[in-house]
């Protein structure tokens, strides 16, 4: 199976962020959101495709000539595979310095989701 696609070019992104916010769309429905690009419909078409390809989307036949494309799994779903893959490839590739950086970066978190983290070290360590 091919690995999951977590960084999307930008239209990929763009169209992503229809199909996650609308839930099940087509090619036309995109085409409207995407209107003010100018986005041909035969290239937002080949883009949704390779997305299917990718395993990102799924596409389903909803009449003669017509399909439907809705996203494999969640925002919320992905957003977390994708930044838990992200961190795992920075944590294998640079180690101590990459949690050095990360931990930099929790004056920016929310106090609650902090807080959060500390319970969940907590029971790992148990």
């Amino acid at each position: 199976m091919a690995k999951q696609k977590y960084v999307f070019g930008e239209l990929e992104q763009a169209i992503m962020d229809i199909v996650w916010k609308h839930r099940e769309v087509t090619v036309r429905d995109v085409l409207e959101h995407l209107r003010q690009r100018g986005t041909a419909y035969t290239t937002a078409m080949t883009v949704m495709n390779r997305l299917v390809a990718q395993r990102v989307l799924v596409r389903q036949q909803a009449g003669v000539g017509a399909f439907t494309y809705r996203a494999r799994i969640s925002f919320e779903q992905f957003s977390a595979e994708a930044s838990r893959s992200a961190v795992d490839d920075l944590v294998r590739r640079y180690g101590a310095v990459a949690m050095a950086q990360f931990i930099d970066c929790l004056d920016r978190v929310p106090s609650e989701k902090v807080e959060e983290l500390r319970r969940k070290l907590h029971r790992e360590k148990q």
